[in-house]
């Protein structure tokens, strides 16, 4: 895939400059960042719903609509007459379970803490989809014993939806530039309108860091523990599997297949398990 931004230019640029790192319409800050840390800020209170983030997703990432890594969706708020406008996308956790349970390092944090993938390296085995607590990658065309038309559909965190936005309600850039511009905007939002509720969602475990204009349940967003680490258990099986699972082939795929069905089938329960447990 190609990238519309490429983070790392975009990043070291802006290190050395004088100018920050918040990109919204091309547009940059203006204040020295002290961090490399990379991340995503979404103000659901100015997002209208347009859409153009989909679609900017779509055409630089090569993607067909059906699967589009970010959706965006509006429904009323119980009691309000705001209506609530939810992106779903991957959430970048500061600890990605995703990452974790991924056994061939196609989902991984960069140097920039942003959880990244790599097609190339992915065997579609559907552990990120299990460990995920916010639902985001999707396992697509899947058969236990053919993978060739088997994929993961997740964001590459390219940046591309945050220029193109046309309301500064999506950006992307330095964490810590970010967490001040979401306060600042955060202090607005109360002084001038009636939102009581009004919060930062993820500030402690995401780099994607929500301005919500309610509670986290009403936009139908997990507590502020899901972005918890997933118990060690879970992470066992990938030690023991990565280190032949590149070299397998043929028939023994096949057999992998099998195993796999299995191995998957358990691993569901157990992430279950967690969930129930408060732990995902």
């Amino acid at each position: 895939m190609n990238n519309l931004i490429n983070r790392r230019i975009f990043l070291k640029q802006g290190v050395a400059a004088t100018g920050g790192l918040l990109l919204a319409k091309g547009a940059a800050g203006t204040s020295q960042a002290s961090s490399t840390q990379a991340a995503f800020l979404y103000d659901s209170i100015k997002c209208i719903n347009c859409g153009i983030c989909e679609r900017t997703c779509e055409r630089v990432n090569g993607l067909p609509e059906e699967h589009n890594v970010i959706r965006m969706s509006q429904k009323a708020a119980p009691g309000t007459p705001i209506h609530i406008t939810r992106r779903h996308s991957c959430m970048q956790c500061i600890r990605p379970s995703c990452a974790r349970a991924c056994p061939t390092g196609a989902t991984y944090k960069d140097e920039f803490g942003l959880v990244s993938f790599d097609s190339e390296k992915c065997m579609a085995c559907g552990y990120c989809v299990d460990a995920c607590p916010f639902q985001h990658p999707e396992l697509s065309r899947f058969t236990y014993f053919s993978l060739r038309n088997v994929w993961i559909n997740r964001c590459t965190a390219c940046g591309a939806c945050a220029q193109a936005c046309p309301e500064n309600a999506l950006f992307f850039g330095f964490r810590n530039e970010l967490m001040d511009m979401a306060k600042k905007r955060l202090d607005e939002i109360k002084n001038n309108y009636p939102l009581t509720k009004a919060q930062l969602y993820g500030e402690e475990d995401l780099n994607l860091i929500w301005i919500l204009a309610d509670d986290p349940y009403v936009y139908d967003l997990p507590g502020p523990t899901a972005a918890a680490v997933v118990d060690d258990k879970l992470m066992l099986w990938k030690d023991v599997l990565r280190p032949g699972i590149l070299s397998l082939s043929g028939v023994a795929m096949a057999i992998l297949g099998v195993v796999y069905f299995f191995a998957r089938r358990n691993h569901k329960k157990e992430v279950e398990r967690l969930r129930q447990e408060g732990k995902l």
